[in-house]
């Protein structure tokens, strides 16, 4: 990208020139406030973080918890909490309901398979699971208006050769986008495909 090659002055090449992406570091108050919990939380390079000592299979966790875990999964763009093993339908759910709006909103079809209504087993075998599901990218719940605050994935079992499962930080890479192309972009609307519904870009 050579911005002064097309005649820019020094101020529109700032302006049009890439920055790098950067997530946000982990904030160390909260990172400390966890601690005190017997929470603790390592950054997952290049973005996400990974939570041990928190047993979603138990009680509540105190909200002064919550609210940490929920301001460094908004920064880091995800949180991965080790060492639960296989949780119940129900207890997906409970974890599932710890975060954003605090309830289900289910717009799936389900599976033969699934413990209840609200999980939406996937699987490459439409025996175990649905398949076929988001093969592009994609938002999870932009086709609706009141897009989904989070989403939670609970995978039993990992692709035996990787898969093509990709995470990318949206709001570090609008950061990271030149200020003229965040200046357009920021007049432009996305049109959901499947129910016609439009979201700013």
């Amino acid at each position: 990208y050579c911005a002064m090659a097309s005649g820019f002055s020094a101020g529109e090449a700032v302006a049009r020139a890439p920055q790098e992406p950067t997530v946000p570091s982990l904030d160390l108050a909260r990172v400390a406030l966890l601690k005190v919990h017997g929470v603790t939380l390592e950054a997952i390079e290049p973005m996400g973080a990974k939570v041990a000592g928190l047993d979603l299979k138990g009680p509540e966790p105190p909200a002064a918890v919550l609210e940490a875990l929920q301001a460094e999964m908004a920064a880091r763009g995800f949180l991965v909490f080790s060492g639960q093993g296989v949780l119940s339908g129900d207890e997906q759910c409970k974890a599932s309901e710890l975060w954003g709006g605090r309830q289900m909103h289910s717009t799936h079809g389900v599976h033969p398979k699934a413990p209840n209504e609200h999980i939406f087993r996937l699987s490459n075998d439409p025996d175990v699971g649905i398949n076929g599901v988001g093969p592009q990218w994609h938002n999870d719940g932009s086709f609706e208006v009141g897009v989904f605050s989070h989403v939670g994935y609970h995978i039993i079992r990992v692709p035996e050769n990787t898969g093509d499962t990709l995470f990318a930080h949206q709001g570090a890479a609008f950061d990271a986008l030149p200020r003229a192309t965040q200046e357009f972009w920021s007049r432009l609307v996305s049109v959901n495909a499947t129910s016609g519904v439009l979201h700013p870009m």
